[in-house]
């Protein structure tokens, strides 16, 4: 109903237009995603979104695939961690946002883990644009974003003998450009019809 009322109108609405109160304030948090799922109900009817549900669980296992070959080669281990991902995955697989949010989850990890590992700052070039797609897809989960970037940022062990202001220095060049884009990753946080309310 939502993807409905934003094509037939144009316009994310910030009052609520399904309830009988006046002027009750709405934040649509899932607006692209609201306007996808319709136009595929509109157009295919439920044919749609099963083919929709189908070519993202496709599209979520070649990234879980690819993110397990980062600690892996050995074909056996990927297949078990392929078939336990995958029936945890099919619990899930609805049409909601969070279907969504897994395939851009693991595209993040992906990048963040390629890019601790080889320090090629192209791996890091699609993280703000993760976080639009995010932001405008399902908001609520924006925030897991950089919950996940975390344990890339702060060190496995804290040294014995601390020099603090070393430390901190080491710390930052060590990490200034995946801070740099942490920061543009918040700025695209707020490339939303809602801003900060977003």
């Amino acid at each position: 109903a939502t993807g409905r009322h934003i094509i037939q109108n144009g316009v994310v609405p910030t009052i609520n237009p399904f309830v009988i109160h006046e002027n009750l304030g709405i934040i649509i948090q899932q607006w692209l995603f609201d306007i996808l799922i319709y136009g595929l109900y509109d157009t295919w009817g439920n044919v749609g979104l099963y083919i929709y549900l189908l070519f993202i669980a496709f599209i979520s296992m070649i990234l879980l695939y690819k993110y397990f070959g980062l600690f892996s080669n050995s074909i056996k281990l990927k297949g078990i961690m392929m078939l336990i991902s995958g029936i945890i995955y099919v619990g899930f697989s609805t049409a909601r946002p969070t279907s969504l949010s897994f395939p851009i989850f693991i595209a993040l990890l992906y990048c963040v883990e390629q890019y601790r590992r080889t320090s090629k700052l192209k791996y890091l070039a699609p993280l703000p644009a993760l976080s639009l797609l995010e932001i405008n897809l399902h908001a609520a989960m924006w925030p897991m974003l950089f919950v996940m970037v975390l344990p890339y940022i702060f060190p496995y062990t804290i040294p014995q003998k601390t020099n603090i202001k070393t430390n901190i220095k080491k710390w930052f060049c060590k990490n200034k450009w995946l801070l740099l884009t942490l920061v543009l990753m918040i700025a695209a946080g707020f490339l939303n019809p809602n801003g900060f309310a977003g």
